[in-house]
């Protein structure tokens, strides 16, 4: 626990010399969900999307972190964003599954 707050800690640093490194928000995310700090990590998660609309990594975890807070249908979008910028990332098509399985929803994976 007290690794990913220091993480955080350091992220936080990170941003205040450079505001503008989608990475590190995306990174200061995981670590708050980890803390079961999802309010925070959405946040870090859709900075990251705003810096760049094309981080795919980004709408993978916003969507897990949505589906963590039983928003379903976000999480989905945002797993299908991923899949749609990056083809190749599993873990967005793996927790895309995951989501429309509890959801009970008949979804196209394609």
């Amino acid at each position: 626990m007290k690794q990913y707050q220091k993480a955080i800690a350091d992220y936080t640093k990170a941003i205040e010399i450079n505001p503008n490194f989608a990475g590190t928000y995306k990174n200061r995310g995981l670590s708050k969900i980890r803390l079961e700090d999802l309010t925070g990590a959405i946040a870090d998660f859709r900075r990251a999307i705003e810096l760049v609309p094309q981080y795919a990594p980004a709408y993978t975890n916003l969507g897990f972190a949505l589906n963590k807070q039983g928003k379903t249908e976000a999480a989905i979008e945002n797993f299908s964003k991923a899949i749609e910028l990056n083809p190749g990332d599993t873990a967005a098509y793996f927790n895309r599954r995951v989501t429309l399985k509890k959801t009970s929803k008949n979804i196209s994976c394609d």
